[in-house]
């Protein structure tokens, strides 16, 4: 899904960033976007509330030309998985 998503705002949206903020504690989807090719940009210190705790908020971004770069590699990756090769 995440590599559909990329596809569509890169290509058809056109767009040139795509940024994300991520809870600090949901490691998983942090790797998963990493994974994509986004890079972490900053972290928001205590930046949110929750329970009474505030927790970090990662910043991740990955620009159009970094997308183009990796596309291809992670396209193929994927196929591999889907066909069990």
């Amino acid at each position: 899904m995440e590599y559909l998503a990329l596809e569509y705002v890169f290509g058809q949206m056109g767009l040139h960033k795509l940024y994300c903020e991520v809870l600090a504690f949901n490691e998983a989807v942090i790797k998963l976007h990493q994974k994509f090719g986004f890079r972490v940009e900053g972290v928001f210190h205590q930046h949110h509330s929750i329970d009474g705790k505030y927790v970090d908020i990662y910043r991740l971004g990955l620009l159009a030309p970094e997308w183009s770069s990796i596309r291809n590699n992670l396209y193929a990756k994927l196929s591999e998985t889907q066909t069990g090769r």
